[in-house]
Order: C-alpha cells, then structure tokens, then sequence
C-alpha cells in the first residue's frame, strides 16, 4: 500500500514539475519578447524627442528617467528583501511534531483509543510551544 501510495505521489509531483516547465518556457519567452519591445518603444520615444529638444536632450531626459525607475525598483526590493516572514501557525508546527508518531500509528490498527492518543499528542505538542515561547 505505501509503495502505490509513494509511486501515485511521485507521478503527481513529477507531472506538475513538467507543467511547470513547460509554463517557464513560454513565460521566457513572453519575457524575452516584452524586453524587445520594451527596447523599441524607447528607441522611438528618443527619436521622438529627437525631433523636440535635440539629440542630446533626448539621451539625457531618457537615461534620466532610467536612472528613476532603477532607485525606485531598488528601494522597492530592498523592502520586499527586509520585510518578516509570517510566523508558522501554532497548528501547523504541532501537525508538524506530532507527524512521526501519527505514522507510526497509522501502521498498526487504528482504534478509539490510538486517536484519543494521537490527539493527546498534539495538543501536548501545541501546548508545549506555547508554553516554551512564554
């Protein structure tokens, strides 16, 4: 039962890692594309203000607004860099702790008694992180 279990979890996995892929690719590309066109939009908004204010106008007011929106990307991703995890729930980490001897459990015969056992367990889990944070 566990190696149909492992082998049905292992092809799942395996299936959405190519999925995966496969959306990369055309995500690249989209990407790759976007920069082209990135590139000509400017390339013609200088042509533009070629004919406005001059060559060298048009390369300074340009690298100008460059410059802007790099600091400005900057300080956004130093803030995205400098923000706090949100904590793990209180439940979660009990599942978490309480996970080997569920297995163990789930090995043998389940009755009445191994689940008020296996609730004992986690709440003694949660109920010891709580009481360790204090």
């Amino acid at each position: 039962m566990w190696k149909e279990l492992s082998l049905l979890a292992a092809t799942d996995i395996i299936g959405t890692v190519k999925r995966n892929l496969n959306a990369l690719v055309y995500f690249a590309i989209a990407a790759i594309l976007a920069l082209i066109g990135i590139v000509y939009a400017l390339q013609a908004l200088h042509y533009w203000l070629t004919f406005r204010i001059g060559v060298v106008g048009s390369s300074l007011v340009l690298a100008a607004v460059l410059l802007m929106v790099a600091g400005i990307l900057m300080l956004v991703g130093q803030s995205v860099r400098e923000r706090r995890q949100p904590p793990t729930s209180k439940l979660t980490v009990g599942a978490m702790m309480a996970a080997p001897f569920m297995a163990r459990m789930v090995g043998r015969r389940i009755s009445l008694s191994t689940i008020a056992v296996a609730g004992v367990v986690a709440i003694g889990a949660l109920l010891g992180r709580q009481l360790g944070r204090e």
